[in-house]
């Protein structure tokens, strides 16, 4: 994939890894692509393209959604996307045990001021958790928390990218392709 691309959006499910919404520099939001790894090396360079409104050039498996790898890029500090959400991170705290460790999460709505608070024990939830926590001057980013049972299931982070390419995307596969 020799083509540049910024990330626009990123959507973390629990348990299984995030997929990566581009739009390709210079398109305007345009010709839009999902890719998807389970990486949590990949993970870290892609919240940081998105927060530095870099260009990425992905590398995939074969014809696969699945990013092998990221090329070298740098922080452009261009404007990152209009970012959009319901929810803003008040507060971070860690919890250890001896077999377990989490981040505990305090987050508000917008327009509201009760703090909800969450145990995050998933690592892709944690690096977008604390990326938005510190990445504005006083209230961070906002970012989309879906719960089912008081627990959240998937965090989307960042703009709207679109239409997308047709291409499948495989949340959860494992970043091996099978020969």
């Amino acid at each position: 994939m020799a083509d540049k691309f910024h990330v626009v959006r990123i959507v973390a499910y629990a348990g299984v890894g995030a997929v990566y919404e581009l739009s390709q520099a210079g398109a305007g939001g345009q010709a839009a692509l999902k890719l998807t790894s389970s990486s949590l090396t990949v993970h870290r360079c892609m919240i940081a393209a998105l927060f530095g409104g870099s260009e990425v050039e992905p590398e995939v498996f074969g014809d696969s959604s699945i990013i092998k790898r990221v090329d070298p890029f740098e922080f452009l500090g261009a404007p990152g996307p209009n970012f959009q959400g319901d929810f803003l991170v008040s507060r971070i705290a860690t919890q250890r045990f001896q077999a377990e460790e989490h981040l505990e999460v305090f987050v508000t709505k917008l327009g509201d001021n009760v703090e909800k608070a969450f145990n995050v024990s998933d690592p892709h939830f944690q690096q977008i958790v604390v990326a938005a926590f510190s990445a504005g001057p006083k209230r961070g980013v906002p970012l989309d928390l879906v719960l089912a049972a008081d627990e959240i299931v998937e965090i989307r982070i960042g703009g709207i990218a679109g239409p997308f390419k047709d291409l499948p995307v495989a949340v959860g596969a494992t970043d091996t392709p099978v020969a």
